[in-house]
């Protein structure tokens, strides 16, 4: 190593700030004060959400906060009985949301090729599920760096169909399309890799299906 490399190295190593210092500080908890958060507090964490990047700036996402302690309790056990998910002060669920783009393309003009509101064709293509899924991923973890940086703890809880029920396999055929052939395209660049699920490594049910059993033939 040169002296060049050398001194860049031990620059890149040495260099710290807050904004790194936080994001190395992460961690997921678990065990809650019976705190109120304040609303002061909770709008600037979503707004820290809301200026994460986002494709197109279609913001693909929804926020629902949840208050009512009986939704809270059932939504703790449809999670695994994860039982922080109700002791939280704070709840807060993160969906992909495409309704409003829906929306928007129904009040256009008839001529428009996807005028028609009733046509749900446009949004099972495989670009729309991911920006939708990787706008909400952003869009929360801006929120949870918000949060941590308020000295406020988080954890992100899986497990839960739009229904808000146990954990089910709530893909359509198009996603589940969209998933096999992405998978088949990666497999060709690793072709001895094997495909696992997160439940493979996790007691948590999540994802909602065998991943091993469903992509073994890939």
């Amino acid at each position: 190593m040169n002296d060049a490399k050398a001194k860049t190295s031990a620059t890149s190593e040495s260099v710290k700030n807050d904004t790194i210092t936080l994001l190395q500080a992460h961690r997921s908890i678990r065990r809650f004060k019976q705190k109120s958060i304040n609303s002061a507090d909770l709008k600037l964490i979503i707004k820290a959400g809301q200026a994460a990047a986002t494709s197109s700036f279609c913001q693909s996402v929804s926020v629902i906060r949840v208050t009512d302690e009986y939704k809270r309790a059932q939504m703790a056990e449809w999670a695994g009985g994860q039982p922080y998910v109700q002791s939280a002060p704070e709840f807060l669920v993160f969906c992909a949301d495409l309704s409003r783009a829906k929306y928007l393309i129904s009040q256009l003009d008839s001529h428009q090729p996807l005028s028609d509101s009733n046509n749900d064709e446009p949004f099972a293509w495989t670009e729309q599920f991911i920006t939708a899924t990787l706008d909400v991923g952003l869009f929360a973890q801006n929120c949870a760096v918000a949060a941590q940086s308020l000295d406020l703890g988080i954890c992100y809880i899986g497990g839960m169909d739009k229904e808000m029920k146990c954990w089910e396999d709530t893909r359509t055929d198009k996603q589940k399309e969209s998933l096999v052939l992405l998978l088949k395209t990666l497999k060709k660049f690793h072709p001895e890799a094997t495909i696992y699920g997160h439940r493979d490594f996790s007691s948590k049910a999540c994802p909602s299906f065998d991943a091993t059993k469903e992509y073994k033939d890939i």
